[in-house]
């Protein structure tokens, strides 16, 4: 199921999208309907009509009761504002690097970028005399065996449609395709079965990138290459799918990057290192993940600018697709005060 918060008649809330019908439906406006009459519905979809992450957590119950809502109103005309806004208000964010692809991609194209020209020359004669992979671009064995996620920046968040500016201290902008994960109840030192159950739905998230001031905390800094470099905005979808419709088979998502309306890169979620579940399972390990934290898988392999080779100019409108999701769509440029 596809959810939103959009504004109807009666104010701000969660959508569904009914698709026989080809239309959001506003589950306040819908359940003030006269024709609204079920009242195991309503008792099931009164407390979460507000509120994402309790739909989210109500699970198969109110997922059902909203489809009978749709039906029952399948004659009704009613009216949303789609305006994009934030689904939901995330407790934190936090990524994980699940693509090997991606990991030895961007390790890459930042050397391509960045590194001095005798390491690209030691790079390119040890992979041409030995047929393997230069150590240096290598994903790194931890990666592999553990998920390993870092704090982003929950207060960075922003909608689609949002410019998104350079900060004064770096130039070169990147973008990267990545899903989120929002877990729709608190959990604790839990294993992977619970964990599935604590993941209420998926986003799609464009992880920003000032890719000079990353190759610097790279080299520079002792606490890792995340900080400056990604914290200043994070953009997410209006839309959320919810688990049910992909936990089985995540790796069926794909996802595009457009930019200024050229396709530049297109990726699949098929070659994660860790399933979900087992990455809630390592961050909630003796300490609790409470409802409305986001986590994030890091990016689709291929689906950054930095793996491409070419990063968007300023002005450019990145647009990322995940069809069974959505679209998120910023304008990148422009310098922040």
């Amino acid at each position: 199921m596809r959810l939103r918060v959009v504004a109807g008649q009666r104010g701000e809330g969660v959508a569904l999208w009914d698709a026989p019908r080809d239309r959001w439906l506003p589950l306040r406006d819908a359940l003030a309907h006269r024709a609204a009459a079920d009242a195991g519905v309503r008792a099931l979809l009164s407390d979460v009509q507000d509120d994402m992450i309790a739909f989210l957590a109500g699970g198969t119950a109110v997922r059902e009761a909203a489809l009978r809502l749709a039906e029952r109103l399948a004659d009704e005309a009613f009216a949303a504002d789609l305006t994009p806004r934030l689904p939901f208000a995330a407790r934190s964010l936090r990524p994980f690097l699940l693509s090997p692809r991606h990991s030895e991609g961007v390790a890459r194209g930042m050397a391509a970028r960045y590194a001095p020209s005798e390491v690209l020359r030691q790079a390119e004669e040890h992979e041409r005399a030995t047929g393997e992979t230069f150590p240096g671009f290598r994903p790194r064995p931890l990666m592999l065996s553990l998920p390993l996620l870092y704090q982003g920046n929950h207060n960075a968040l922003v909608p689609s449609g949002t410019p998104i500016a350079v900060p004064p201290y770096g130039h070169d902008i990147d973008f990267e395709l990545e899903l989120g994960f929002v877990v729709c109840r608190d959990v604790r030192d839990a294993d992977p079965e619970e964990c599935r159950e604590a993941i209420g739905g998926l986003v799609i998230l464009n992880d920003v990138s000032l890719r000079d001031t990353q190759w610097e905390e790279i080299h520079g800094s002792p606490l890792g290459p995340v900080q400056k470099c990604k914290s200043f905005t994070t953009a997410m979808s209006s839309e959320v799918l919810t688990a049910d419709e992909v936990l089985d088979d995540l790796a069926s998502l794909t996802g595009d990057v457009d930019v200024d309306g050229e396709r530049w890169a297109s990726g699949r979620a098929d070659d994660f290192a860790h399933p979900l579940e087992v990455c809630l399972a390592r961050a909630c390990a003796g300490e609790t993940v409470v409802a409305g934290e986001l986590f994030s898988t890091g990016t689709l392999a291929g689906c950054s600018g930095i793996e491409l080779g070419r990063l968007p100019q300023p002005g450019a409108t990145v647009a990322l697709t995940v069809p069974r999701i959505g679209t998120l769509a910023n304008r990148f440029g422009g310098v922040s005060a």
